[in-house]
């Protein structure tokens, strides 16, 4: 009789075989963790650290560091797949996400008042991400890809505005950097869910019928495009950046029009997606309206497009694509299902908050916050053993 003595690799090991373990493990642990501080010092629980505007590193972190490792961990995945080869893994994989931690510690270290020259720690991780990208985009000699360098760039840019203006160095770019970054994630997020929301579900649901449509899919880049040029141009509350946020908002909203999302009803795992794009369809509509009406706040269409759009998708994405390069099948627990509504009561409740009685604030800020936590604390429940095991079937990621 033999036995087995084949090894099996050490959750240590596991978790740097490919990008979408590490970050995603961490980019969900620290959507729970910074939204736990940030709701508790909000409400005079914890005490909200004085070196740095809090607002603004408030949307920084949310930005850089949640959705920045989210992005870093997909695209390390999808263009391994996309290129036909292994990826990034290994040593050079936790040397990135040591930068990536780096930037979290010294955005922390400046918030908490040990000095704001820490906060350039945090320009370090994207740089990093796009040199160990570009080498596999390259070798797959796919160039349309390679474009995704360039928004990762433009990105670093915005993130550079605001870490110069806040660590005294150069002054006055500082909150159109973060508005920067927040359109290059909206963008990111637009094209690459244009790729594979319609893609999915027409796999899932074995529906030929479904498929994109190529005129609005250019039409609905280039509205997000127009949005951004508007906003560095002029400013959020210009009539052209209204005009451009309008075209935006139609435009991917016919984009979303041919892909079937009435008919996701039944699959948890699809229509995450498809309302998660919805949402960024809101937010634009929402910030047009904003810039003629004193009734809707900027604030609600950000919150459309961090909360809805951003949390939305981010917990859609991670929680399929870790099935899908766990070698598992596409279905999600019911626990997996409660914390996608979590994540969409969260979007609903802040961007309904403005509208309610100020004396109701609190409140809903609190069910906000505390939605959001639970929504990644169930992810992380249910994902955190399988990012850290071996695929069943013994293959390498």
């Amino acid at each position: 009789m033999t036995t087995n003595t084949t090894p099996t690799p050490s959750a240590i090991f596991v978790v740097w075989q490919m990008g979408f373990r590490s970050f995603f493990l961490g980019g969900a642990t620290y959507a729970l963790l910074f939204m736990l501080y940030w709701t508790s010092g909000l409400h005079g629980l914890t005490p909200l650290g004085s070196g740095l505007n809090t607002i603004f590193f408030h949307v920084h972190e949310l930005v850089y560091g949640f959705a920045g490792a989210i992005i870093a961990g997909f695209l390390l995945t999808a263009s391994a797949n996309w290129t036909g080869t292994r990826g990034l893994h290994g040593l050079p994989l936790r040397i990135l996400f040591g930068f990536w931690l780096l930037g979290r510690l010294g955005m922390w270290a400046a918030l908490l008042g040990m000095g704001r020259g820490w906060v350039l720690m945090a320009s370090l991780f994207l740089p990093a991400l796009i040199i160990g990208l570009t080498p596999t985009l390259w070798r797959g000699g796919k160039w349309n890809n390679t474009a995704l360098v360039g928004w990762l760039s433009l990105m670093s840019i915005g993130q550079m505005f605001y870490l110069l203006e806040t660590s005294g160095i150069a002054m006055g770019w500082g909150r159109r950097g973060l508005y920067l970054g927040l359109n290059c994630v909206l963008f990111l997020l637009v094209m690459i869910g244009g790729r594979v929301v319609p893609y999915f579900t027409k796999n899932a649901l074995q529906a030929p019928d479904i498929d994109k449509w190529p005129l609005m899919d250019r039409a609905g880049l280039f509205g997000v495009i127009a949005y951004m040029v508007s906003m560095l141009i002029w400013d959020q509350s210009h009539p052209i950046t209204s005009a451009a946020a309008l075209f935006a908002g139609v435009a991917n909203l016919v984009r979303m029009w041919t892909w079937g999302s009435w008919r996701t009803r039944t699959k948890p795992i699809l229509w995450i997606l498809h309302l998660a794009y919805l949402w960024i369809v809101i937010g634009f509509f929402l910030h047009s309206l904003s810039v003629w009406t004193n009734v809707i706040h900027p604030s609600t269409y950000i919150h459309a497009f961090t909360v809805g759009g951003i949390g939305c998708f981010v917990l859609g994405m991670i929680s399929r694509v870790s099935l899908g390069h766990t070698g598992r099948p596409l279905l999600v627990a019911p626990s997996i299902v409660l914390a996608y509504a979590l994540i969409l009561s969260a979007a609903c409740l802040r961007v309904l908050t403005p509208f309610f009685p100020s004396a109701w604030t609190h409140v809903l800020l609190i069910f906000t916050g505390g939605c959001w936590i639970a929504a990644y604390a169930l992810f992380l429940v249910k994902y955190t053993p399988i990012l850290l095991a071996p695929r069943p079937d013994g293959r390498a990621g």
